[in-house]
């Protein structure tokens, strides 16, 4: 409940306050996730259900022409109110219909997140004693985010937004969910910098830099979760799956 003026008032149904960043900080794998919902019975469970209703809750932002453009674990709402994850923080969605937001040189948002047309490395030499200074541009600045930009600053490509954005955000939080070693978020933001070392192809990445024992990937490869994760999160934006095509075609979120 809030104030919007003297005598009025807004207010909102309480649908859930546990994030998927809460799941996934707490550090006791998917747990968090089950005790929410109640009925499902293990991290293989959760994990499909998640990935079903969160690539539902992005489809129907797009099913409104709206891009959401911020999509990460701590904007989705874990609604056992609702039985599945909404997503929450649309106040910066692009409006396809008024071009609201739909200007290439908005600010992006959260870089571990997003995808890699929205920005472009510009080589800088940090301050002394710091990094870069990247908080006016995501908005704030973490510390992981700022070791991550040591050397050059990130800039709006200047690349209008498309659904596809919200496409890649939905692999990258679909990865942290499936891989244990990159649930932490300082975890997720070093993987983000060596996949982007590595072109953006995750099968390199995985190939090259994951280390057997330390990154497993037993989750994704038994649900068949792996090949919608790398759709999704494909570096060029012309071989990426939109959420809609992933939910129609794709096999594991389609049977999910």
């Amino acid at each position: 409940m809030g104030a919007a003026g003297v005598g009025q008032w807004l207010v909102w149904e309480d649908v859930g306050r546990v994030t998927l960043e809460d799941v996934l900080a707490r550090g006791d794998g998917l747990a968090l996730a089950r005790e929410t919902f109640g009925d499902l019975s293990d991290d293989a469970a959760a994990f499909r259900f998640l990935a079903s209703t969160l690539a539902r809750a992005v489809a129907s932002v797009h099913a409104f022409d709206m891009i959401h453009r911020d999509v990460k674990p701590a904007n989705v709402i874990l609604s056992d109110a609702r039985k599945r994850t909404l997503l929450c923080d649309v106040g910066a969605c692009a409006d396809v219909q008024t071009g609201r937001n739909m200007d290439g040189a908005e600010a992006i948002f959260d870089p571990t997140y997003g995808a890699p047309e929205q920005f472009r490395k510009v080589a800088s030499s940090p301050p002394l004693g710091g990094f870069p200074s990247i908080g006016g541009l995501f908005g704030r600045k973490k510390n992981a985010e700022a070791s991550s930009a040591n050397g050059f600053t990130l800039e709006p490509s200047g690349e209008p937004p498309t659904v596809l954005l919200d496409a890649y955000s939905l692999g990258v939080t679909l990865l942290r969910c499936g891989v244990p070693s990159l649930r932490g978020e300082s975890a997720i933001v070093r993987a983000r910098k060596d996949i982007d070392a590595c072109g953006g192809d995750l099968d390199l990445w995985r190939r090259e830099v994951c280390v057997p024992g330390v990154n497993d990937f037993t989750l994704l490869d038994e649900l068949g979760a792996w090949a919608t994760i790398t759709r999704l999160a494909a570096v060029d934006p012309n071989e990426r799956f939109s959420v809609r095509r992933a939910l129609d075609a794709d096999e594991f979120l389609s049977s999910a």
